[in-house]
């Protein structure tokens, strides 16, 4: 988040970042709504309004300006989106990039811890792993 500065989005000493929110927040942006978004990550509407306010708590400003009819982006919300986006192209990139690689490295998964990767789009109302859920276009 180079563009963002810290006094914009408020004192985040100690507290993670939590990518999969991040990557639903995405979701609830490209889909125009949380309902949207939730029917197509299949996850319930609470639970990803939940999500999106403990992002926005994380980061210590409000995103999405929320009404009856609709939501609107703040000024940080299309600051913290747009970031989005690069992480999103970034793991796109590196997803295709590794394609090719799997099947050969799928003999050897066995010997992998499992549950090292999640599905990319999953809704989940853990906390996550850290690990930046992409492929929410």
């Amino acid at each position: 988040m180079s563009n963002i500065s810290a006094s914009k989005i408020g004192n985040r000493a100690g507290r993670t970042l939590n990518p999969q929110r991040l990557a639903q927040f995405s979701a609830i942006v490209q889909a125009g709504s949380i309902s949207k978004a939730a029917q197509a990550l299949g996850c319930g509407k609470s639970v990803l309004s939940r999500q999106l306010a403990k992002l926005e708590a994380e980061l210590g400003a409000r995103l999405i300006q929320r009404s009856t009819r609709r939501l609107t982006l703040t000024e940080i919300g299309e600051l913290v989106f747009a970031e989005a986006q690069h992480i999103d192209m970034a793991m796109a990139n590196i997803e295709q990039l590794t394609a090719g690689k799997r099947s050969q490295q799928q003999s050897a998964a066995t010997l992998a811890p499992q549950g090292l990767a999640t599905p990319l789009n999953q809704c989940s109302s853990g906390s996550g792993s850290g690990r930046y859920q992409a492929g929410l276009r």
